[in-house]
């Protein structure tokens, strides 16, 4: 009678333990469907945003993908996506890069109203300073006066001038008396 009770449960704990790692299967087999699903989340995403930081995180997932179920149908399909990593990468560099230049290029005709409206402001607070907007897509300008020296350069770097100037993307800032004094200041 003892030994069919522990017949009896010995199978019922085999039968038991086969659902249990089926249900783990199971469990795993979503995870590595959350996983992928994460991973084109992370790839879409970073195209929308044009940002590679998600992109980097959606690749490390299919990376897990590949180790963690490799004969899984997500792993071919992580593979996939691996594959064409670069082309990704290559894509979002490039949107990038035509959102950094569309911002620039936007910039442009601001810089070109700067020459006036520094001008007329020079003016109305009582200094003859000539502004010139020059160079590639305007990104220089030269300021003019006779009295400029390395006190009224560190006037203009101390009150913030340059920097704001830089912000609307001058280049180059320059003071000159038009004689012998002239120094500039590069931003990159």
């Amino acid at each position: 009678m003892k030994t069919k009770i522990i017949i009896f449960s010995l199978s019922a704990f085999i039968i038991l333990s086969c659902d249990s790692e089926k249900e783990r299967n199971t469990k795993y087999l979503k995870t590595s469907e959350g996983r992928l699903k994460s991973a084109q989340f992370g790839i879409q995403f970073s195209k929308e945003i044009s940002n590679t930081y998600p992109l980097k995180s959606a690749f490390k997932e299919l990376d897990s993908i590949k180790f963690l179920f490799p004969y899984s149908k997500d792993a071919k399909i992580a593979d996939s996506l691996i594959s064409i990593k670069d082309e990704i990468y290559t894509e979002i560099e490039s949107q990038i890069n035509k959102e950094t230049r569309s911002k620039e290029d936007s910039y442009i005709s601001t810089r070109i109203d700067h020459e006036t409206y520094l001008r007329n402001f020079f003016l109305e607070s009582g200094y003859d300073i000539k502004v010139k907007i020059c160079g590639e897509k305007y990104s220089n300008i030269v300021l003019t006066n006779s009295l400029f020296n390395d006190v009224w350069f560190r006037k203009f770097e101390t009150q913030g001038l340059f920097d704001k100037w830089a912000i609307v993307g001058f280049k180059k800032i320059t003071l000159t008396d038009g004689y012998h004094y002239s120094k500039s200041i590069t931003y990159e």
